[in-house]
């Protein structure tokens, strides 16, 4: 509800907030990265958006700060920023200058009323419009251990899964060079020991094709109705060109389509998604570039995707809560994907020891979720948490930071609500208010969390229900004590 303005001011880009009195942020050098222009979604929430070199990026204003920013595609220039009237699917409407005649783009933005049986989890903060004297908790990896290779040479790791009673075994794919060139291997880890590696074979040998090696990638798609395509690598090297192959046990390996890229990084299917890009794939034309972006419906038509203007070496994808997450450059940089949002980098974890690259995914090992990263000579597992990537703390020692949502539409008679809440201290806690259309607190929808470390239900008392509650819309309001970390919400049965 307060006045937001931007400009350009003694040549930074800049925006400011009315409360008492102004209050100016600067944000970047203007002639870097352009005039920002303001408008809002239909969430009430406030866009800047502006252009840097040929590209037309956004972000939202969280009332201290922009949130991490969206490219949103090419363009010269911003004319204006509109509303999208209510009847569009769209949530921002932006009119951009392109290579000829003005565009119209509608930016899908995630709106809390679309993701009622998913956990709202804050890797991208656009679920907040309003933010005050918070900072984003990221985790530091714990240290689990180290595992031997499979073999003691310079191999390229290629994928790792659980298997077996318990998910207590291991099965890696990896690439050797070897005189003639490399060699595809795949190895077992059963009762405290690898087993003997087996060359990679082709169930079905043609002239034209070759056993997979070199860069490769991995999964096993539980979701696969053939169980003899249960298995899926992206190879760098299965004749003539890179290859996606199929197999039913991860040794033999028939042949599906060409791949797009010449050193494939990661693939991975995202469930969430759109029926057409149903499939990812990510990875590099050489050794070195940017990271490349690539979907397909079928695992057959691949399509190109805009550039994560990302150097990285190594990369591994996979869908958690609704959402497609990625690790880069040795698990520093954490990736996020919303339905309809592009992939943009959420967060920096704290840098891990070695200088290891990551091949798979989190994945359920003894008991553990686990992340592997390759050295030369052996594998180091982490902890790797499930959800909690990103979460949110006061900034201050001695003072609560208070976060608020976007409107959310009315739940379900069914639905309750539930948080998931870490605290340090005994003392410290998280209290939840219920705001009207107008921002104001509900009378008796106030509740504190204490003494949590996971989910936790919300009860209002004396048979008040979020069902109940009048008017179009509500907002939640978060207030987080020192000692305490909020990392997402829910609305469950």
């Amino acid at each position: 509800g307060r006045p937001v303005v931007a400009g350009v001011v003694n040549g930074q880009a800049a925006i400011a907030a009315r409360g008492e009195e102004w209050s100016s942020h600067s944000l970047w050098e203007a002639g870097e990265g352009g005039s920002p222009h303001l408008g809002t979604d239909r969430h009430g929430g406030v866009w800047c958006a502006w252009t840097d070199g040929r590209q037309i990026r956004a972000a939202r204003w969280l009332g201290e700060t922009l949130s991490p920013v969206l490219t949103l595609g090419a363009g010269t220039a911003v004319l204006l920023v509109e509303q999208a009237p209510p009847d569009v699917a769209a949530d921002l409407g932006l009119l951009v200058v392109g290579e000829g005649a003005p565009d119209l783009l509608r930016l899908p933005t995630p709106g809390l009323a679309l993701l009622e049986d998913l956990p709202t989890r804050f890797f991208d903060l656009l679920d907040l419009v309003e933010m005050r004297g918070m900072v984003r908790d990221v985790p530091a990896l714990a240290s689990a251990g180290v595992l031997a290779a499979p073999v003691s040479a310079m191999l390229i790791p290629g994928g790792l899964v659980a298997f077996g009673k318990g998910d207590r075994n291991l099965r890696a794919w990896f690439t050797l060079p070897e005189e003639g060139g490399r060699t595809g291997y795949v190895a077992e880890w059963a009762r405290g020991r690898w087993g003997t590696p087996l060359e990679l074979t082709l169930a079905a040998p043609r002239p034209w094709l070759k056993p997979p090696a070199g860069h490769l990638s991995v999964v096993r798609d539980d979701e696969e109705p053939n169980t003899a395509r249960r298995y899926k690598m992206a190879a760098e090297s299965a004749g003539s060109a890179p290859a996606l192959l199929t197999s039913p046990d991860g040794i033999a390996w028939a042949y599906y389509s060409e791949l797009p890229l010449a050193r494939p990084l990661g693939l991975v299917r995202d469930t969430p998604a759109r029926a057409e890009e149903r499939w990812r794939l990510f990875g590099l034309q050489g050794e070195q570039g940017s990271l490349l972006h690539y979907s397909s419906p079928d695992r057959e038509h691949w399509y190109r995707q805009p550039d994560l203007s990302l150097a990285t070496a190594d990369a591994a994808f996979w869908t958690e809560e609704g959402m497609l997450l990625g690790l880069l450059n040795g698990g520093r940089l954490l990736l996020a994907k919303r339905r309809g949002c592009p992939i943009i980098q959420v967060a920096e974890l704290p840098m891990l020891p070695g200088a290891g690259r990551v091949f798979a995914p989190p994945f359920y090992w003894n008991g553990k979720r686990s992340l592997f990263l390759a050295d030369p000579d052996s594998w180091r597992q982490f902890l790797a948490p499930e959800g909690r990537w990103v979460g949110l703390a006061a900034a201050a020692p001695d003072r609560p930071g208070v976060c608020v949502t976007v409107p959310i539409a009315h739940v379900r008679r069914d639905r309750h609500l539930r948080v998931d809440v870490k605290t340090r201290d005994a003392r410290a806690g998280v209290r939840i208010e219920v705001l009207d259309a107008r921002g104001e607190p509900v009378p008796g929808y106030t509740a504190r969390i204490r003494r949590a470390d996971g989910w936790r239900g919300v009860s209002w008392g004396r048979g008040r229900a979020l069902w109940r509650l009048e008017g179009p819309t509500f907002r939640l309001r978060f207030t987080v004590e020192p000692g305490a970390c909020l990392y997402g919400f829910r609305f469950v049965e």
